[in-house]
């Protein structure tokens, strides 16, 4: 069970005797747990009534208590719960109990014979809390110090021609366990530690890097990159973005910044003095995930935006959908009306991004184009788009929707 929500994972050891619980959590604790000791069945259930731990310590002998038949009380619950189990019988008996207790759906971290050495628990606690530790400050961290971050690149298409004609840079990180953290957990750790303009120039200097790089094989392309409200509060932060343009010989033009709708329209937690000087320094502004929150059409007047992207919540099924459709179609006008340009994100077919073009959106991105790439995959893809696109039928804007289904549909 992992931890991603930055509890402390909780360890719980059940023995009669009180010494060796005390020297179980105690180790538990050096490895990084919460614990919490139990004598008996009776107060392991009562802890579990209240809280699931990440790890079970389990003494199969006690006096008053079976451990066989805790093991299956727990394999009934169906717990995500490690467990571990000791015992002072020979190891063939701990190795049966083992057993037993996968075949019930447990999973057995470990079967320790007593007496236990502290080194040996230390190095099983250890291993397991790898496996449920939260994603932290100082996970993160540790994966900016040691190069840990990547980024993915999700292109974008012109709607007109169906030419690559820029990415998105997506932050990719992964815990200690290597296993993918979602973007969102890492921003808010981020956010929450002080430690967001740290992320944002080295999402910001990556990306860069990676658009010299295909530029040097002749691929030259936009990049949009997020950025967090937060770092919007950091006056010297355009100055720096442009003198990484420079480093990189980037024009700054070719860079979009992008900010969530929700961000964009709340003064309380956007720099509309950072948005004017990114401006200045000849940036583009998009508003992501457009149409998902509550915008003031007069905010969005007043602020220098180039760019709306609409939510893929209304354009996945904007083939299929007339209230999608509509609101869509109102999007995309009301991009034209301000002299924005209109991005759709999460085109997943061919019906949707030729529908979106009748309309008169520029720029679409999403999984029937490609999921988002490593950056060395780039050139190739974009020779396999190439073929793709030079064999797609393009159908006309009214055959493109022939019967759209209403979502509110009240016939029985």
């Amino acid at each position: 069970m992992h931890a991603g929500n930055g509890a402390i994972p909780q360890l719980f050891v059940v023995d009669d005797e009180q010494g060796i619980r005390n020297f179980v959590a105690t180790v538990a604790t050096q490895a990084g747990f919460e614990a919490r000791g139990a004598s008996d069945s009776r107060e392991l259930f009562a802890l579990l009534n209240h809280a699931t731990p990440a790890v079970i310590v389990l003494d199969l002998n006690m006096a008053d208590t079976d451990g066989i038949q805790i093991l299956s009380d727990l394999a009934a619950r169906h717990l995500p719960t490690q467990i571990v189990i000791f015992s002072g019988s020979d190891l063939r008996v701990l190795e049966m109990a083992r057993q037993l207790g996968e075949q019930q759906g447990l999973v057995i971290a470990a079967a320790l014979q007593k007496p236990i050495r502290k080194a040996q628990l230390l190095d099983v606690f250890q291993k397991i809390f790898a496996e449920n530790e939260p994603f932290s400050a100082s996970m993160l961290r540790r994966c900016l110090d040691e190069k840990l971050l990547q980024l993915a690149f999700q292109p974008k298409i012109s709607l007109a021609t169906y030419d690559i004609v820029g990415c998105e840079a997506l932050l990719r990180c992964q815990d200690s366990a290597e296993r993918p953290v979602a973007p969102e957990i890492a921003i808010g750790v981020a956010e929450a530690a002080g430690m967001i303009d740290d992320v944002s120039v080295w999402t910001f200097r990556e990306a860069l890097r990676q658009c010299r790089e295909w530029r040097e094989l002749g691929i030259d392309l936009s990049m949009a990159i997020n950025l967090s409200p937060y770092s919007s509060r950091n006056p010297d932060l355009p100055a720096l973005f442009a003198s990484i343009c420079g480093e990189y010989d980037i024009a700054t033009e070719a860079v979009t910044i992008e900010l969530t709708e929700s961000a964009a329209m709340d003064d309380s937690r956007i720099s509309k003095e950072t948005l004017i000087r990114l401006r200045v320094k000849g940036f583009k502004l998009s508003v992501d995930d457009f149409g998902t929150g509550y915008s003031s059409l007069l905010r969005l007047k007043q602020l220098p935006f180039t760019e709306i992207k609409v939510d893929k919540s209304f354009v996945m099924n904007l083939h299929q959908s007339r209230d999608d459709a509509a609101i869509t179609g109102a999007i995309i006008q009301l991009a034209q009306n301000l002299d924005l340009r209109c991005v759709i994100e999460g085109a997943e077919n061919q019906q949707v991004m030729d529908y979106a073009a009748s309309l008169g959106c520029d720029e679409a991105q999403g999984y029937f184009i490609t999921r988002p790439l490593p950056g060395h995959d780039l050139p190739s893809f974009i020779k396999t788009w190439q073929w793709r696109k030079n064999a797609m039928p393009r159908k006309a804007p009214d055959t493109m929707i022939a019967e759209p289904q209403t979502t509110n549909d009240q016939s029985a």
